[in-house]
């Protein structure tokens, strides 16, 4: 029994089992993050009423009682904890009012961007599919239904189409709409003229053809707008290694061996 009291009186001591438990609920929330994967495969959150300011304003009167608490409790921790708790109070601020508030913002993006670089393949399905006088509602079906993970944003998109066309809908007009919930500039184009050519009877493959060409020039041109922001990242990179160089060698030149003399 002393041997427990002395060991609860080192100081900081009494922090290991938090720190014990918090490790062990990690490792088992990793442990458990693709089984959730793969039970919300297909469907979509429910957004939240709540903009982003007012998420942000909700998160800093959360984050700044925490974060005066957590200063509060460094001034009567040791040197080596006190540091720990301002940092601890430093990233509790920043993940409390800015990261978790903006994380709807940021998966909505990341959403969009996974949307337009799989719209290519989607109108490549399309055309194959409906080539083979497919229907248009089993087209979208097998779309859905393909098990690749990598399609997993636009078969959310197909599959809430397939909601709608169950109220009633057809097929182009119900992907329309949930095309402009979700705010892809390029799928609402692709799918107005689909809708057009729905709605008149017409082949939509004549369609399909003239879209992909067009989009596939817009992406080549977004790739080759990228690659060239990414030169001039590399230049700036290479231009500071070369100056950090030039630097070093003019030290020696200049100051030469004199520099070690002050340490031997």
């Amino acid at each position: 029994m002393s041997a427990i009291w002395s060991w609860v009186g080192v100081p900081g001591a009494w922090v290991t089992p938090f720190i014990l438990v918090g490790a062990v609920i990690a490792l088992f929330g990793l442990s458990l993050i693709e089984s959730v994967r793969s039970l919300t495969a297909g469907f979509r959150r429910q957004q939240s009423t709540w903009t982003i300011s007012t998420r942000i304003l909700v998160g800093h009167l959360v984050s700044l009682p925490v974060a005066v608490v957590t200063i509060v409790l460094a001034r009567f921790a040791d040197a080596p904890l006190e540091l720990l708790f301002y940092a601890s109070a430093l990233l509790s601020y920043l993940a409390i009012a800015w990261v978790i508030p903006r994380r709807p913002l940021v998966q909505e993006q990341q959403e969009r961007k996974h949307i337009r670089l799989l719209l290519p393949s989607f109108i490549s399905y399309l055309r194959a599919s409906l080539s083979g006088y497919e229907s248009r509602q089993t087209t979208l079906l097998r779309y859905a239904t393909r098990q690749d993970t990598r399609l997993a944003p636009m078969q959310r998109v197909v599959m809430d189409a397939l909601d709608l066309m169950q109220a009633g809908m057809l097929p182009f007009a119900a992907l329309e709409k949930v095309a402009r919930d979700r705010g892809v500039r390029e799928l609402v184009d692709v799918a107005i003229l689909l809708r057009q050519s729905e709605l008149k009877g017409t082949d939509p493959l004549p369609v399909l053809t003239d879209i992909q060409a067009t989009l596939d020039q817009i992406l080549y041109d977004a790739f080759r707008e990228m690659i060239e922001r990414r030169k001039l990242w590399l230049l700036l990179v290479s231009a500071m290694a070369v100056v950090g160089v030039l630097v070093q060698i003019l030290f020696v030149v200049v100051v030469g061996s004199g520099a070690l003399s002050r340490f031997f």
